[in-house]
């Protein structure tokens, strides 16, 4: 697998999350079983133990943990799909349409929650 790099000094490359490590955190979790729970945690952002356990693969420099770790946190469905690597068709498949309700599910929330709270700005306005 060819990495891409940011040179921040000469001597040390910094390898970007997207497509050095993809590969590197499959083989990290080839253990992990990828069910309804892992799927939802990931998806609400819980991933420290998916951070500490690259940090401690030894695997990536402590840059590059960062780096993944500030990936995932901004994009969760990069974890997953890092996970997803080297699943087969179906629990990929699973795993997608897992997410996809996921997102339909936190999407009326987010507008609801969005809607009380614009709703007692308008009201606090009119005050």
């Amino acid at each position: 697998m060819s990495a891409v790099t940011l040179r921040l000094r000469k001597d040390l490359p910094i390898h970007t999350p997207e497509k050095y490590s993809d590969g590197f955190i499959s083989a990290v979790f080839s253990y992990e079983f990828i069910d309804d729970d892992v799927i939802e945690r990931i998806h609400r952002g819980e991933m420290d133990d998916w951070i500490v356990d690259v940090a401690r693969s030894g695997m990536f420099s402590k840059a590059e943990v960062c780096a993944i770790a500030q990936n995932w946190r901004s994009d969760p469905k990069s974890l997953l799909d890092a996970l997803l690597v080297d699943v087969d068709e179906v629990t990929a498949k699973r795993c997608e349409v897992a997410w996809a309700n996921l997102d339909r599910v936190a999407s009326p929330a987010a507008d609801v929650m969005s809607g009380l709270t614009r709703g007692s700005r308008e009201r606090s306005s009119k005050q």
